[in-house]
């Protein structure tokens, strides 16, 4: 018997066995938290962090953004009209 087969042969009870781990992991994760905050990466005392928390006085968070630019030629500038002479269009 092969190892394909052997797993064929068992595919129920594999299913099950990894249905139950999920729904154990489940349970045990359902009290899990996450901080996204940036104040784990800094020493308590110290300068950087001092800094830091200047920065969450002054702009209040310390979520990470994304900005968007848009421009009037898309995100490439557009090209000049002649890159040298003779091949102007």
């Amino acid at each position: 018997m092969s190892g394909s087969m052997g797993l064929y042969r068992w595919r129920w009870a594999i299913a099950f066995l990894v249905g139950v781990g999920c729904v154990l992991v489940g349970w045990q994760s359902r009290g899990l938290t996450v901080d996204p905050s940036n104040r784990a990466f800094f020493v308590r005392s110290g300068e950087p962090y001092a800094a830091y928390r200047t920065f969450l006085e002054r702009f209040g968070s310390d979520e990470t953004i994304a900005v968007g630019v848009r421009l009037a030629d898309g995100l490439t500038p557009a090209p000049p009209s002649c890159l040298w002479p003779g091949a102007c269009c």
